[in-house]
């Protein structure tokens, strides 16, 4: 989508990346419309690519891991090629997306094939798990058997699209009893990138540190209660009861002294709001608050960690800082069923950040 411009140079491009679990999704959802940022004068790209089993299963033979990724890394290039047509600066390209949005955006940053290719990326709440060849490997097999087939490129080819998606969707319901991996008994997510040998050799914030993307610009932002919203709409098991709070800590590689460490932070709250806070800080918060503080340590390039407040960017290399779900609390604002985002849209921050660099 371009903007109707008859006096403008070549113009910034938005390339938007769908949320969706990497299990679906779409450019055509609803909240990716474009119209808004085309009317602040970019030039908008969506893709749709593969997604579920299709798109980041392990499948046995000469077939290549991440192949959602290298959806969107061919996208790229076409848009290198063709987006001067449509009045867009292929120099000026900013990725974009939330959630699983989000970490389609940091994997290029860790990618041969996508250097170059873009300018600036937007990070909006990124997930921190990403999968090994192994684990994906294991959830393959698992939705394999429950299909009936090997798992194994012909034998996936030979179940129905359909046949496959219900298979992925009765895998992931039964992990909250076993589990593939322990997360995925409180967040069945069972499709991730899967760091490999040759699309994407390294997590993005190993990449980071080494300095693979310090040519790029890399606004992020997190909410500060990630997992009330996930929570609501099912994508969450049911909060862990008191008992269980250890346990739950544990299956997040979290030492067992946070859990009182949140009570004492969060006293005469319920055990709901003590399950779902270090659930969201350590899923969504702490890995997109250490993307930001290891890019601005590697980089020649400005790292703008947005605030609640507006997103203000700091000076170059701050290490940004960002307040806990217990300090929100804490401070009163708002009412209990009010959920205080740093950003409901990344459009906003990116539109903000765009006009900064010009």
């Amino acid at each position: 989508m371009a903007p109707r411009c008859t006096e403008c140079d070549e113009l910034p491009v938005f390339f938007r990346i769908h949320d969706g679990a990497n299990t679906f999704g779409s450019a055509a959802q609803p909240d990716d419309d474009g119209a808004a940022p085309a009317r602040a004068a970019l030039v908008v790209v969506g893709c749709n690519c593969r997604v579920g089993c299709e798109g980041y299963g392990h499948v046995l033979g000469a077939v290549p891991d991440n192949r959602g990724l290298l959806d969107k890394a061919a996208a790229l290039s076409r848009v290198q090629e063709n987006i001067a047509a449509c009045g867009g600066d292929p120099t000026n390209v900013t990725l974009a997306g939330y959630s699983s949005g989000g970490s389609a955006v940091v994997c290029p940053l860790a990618m041969e094939r996508t250097r170059g290719l873009f300018r600036r990326a937007v990070a909006h709440s990124v997930p921190q798990f990403l999968h090994s060849a192994g684990l994906a490997a294991e959830v393959t097999g698992r939705i394999a058997e429950e299909a009936g087939v090997a798992p194994t490129a012909e034998g996936l080819l030979s179940v129905a699209r359909e046949e496959l998606v219900a298979a992925s969707n009765k895998t992931a319901a039964r992990c909250t009893d076993d589990p593939v991996a322990p997360i995925h008994a409180y967040a069945p997510a069972i499709f991730q990138p899967v760091v490999d040998d040759e699309a994407l050799p390294a997590d993005p914030l190993t990449a980071l540190t080494s300095g693979a993307a310090q040519d790029v610009e890399l606004p992020v932002c997190h909410a500060t209660e990630e997992q009330w919203f996930l929570h609501t709409v099912g994508a969450v098991r049911e909060g862990a009861p008191e008992a269980a709070l250890a346990e739950f800590a544990q299956a997040l590689r979290l030492p067992a002294r946070l859990v009182d460490g949140y009570a004492g932070t969060m006293p005469d709250t319920p055990v709901l709001d003590r399950h779902l806070a270090p659930f969201g800080d350590a899923q969504f918060g702490e890995y997109t608050t250490r993307l930001a503080e290891q890019h601005a340590r590697a980089t020649v390039g400005p790292t703008w960690p947005a605030s609640p407040a507006g997103a203000v960017p700091p000076g170059r290399g701050t290490p940004p800082t960002f307040p806990s779900p217990s300090a929100t609390r804490r401070a009163g604002r708002g009412l209990p069923h009010q959920r205080h985002l740093v950003s409901r849209d990344p459009v906003c921050i990116t539109l903000s950040c765009l006009r900064r660099a010009s």
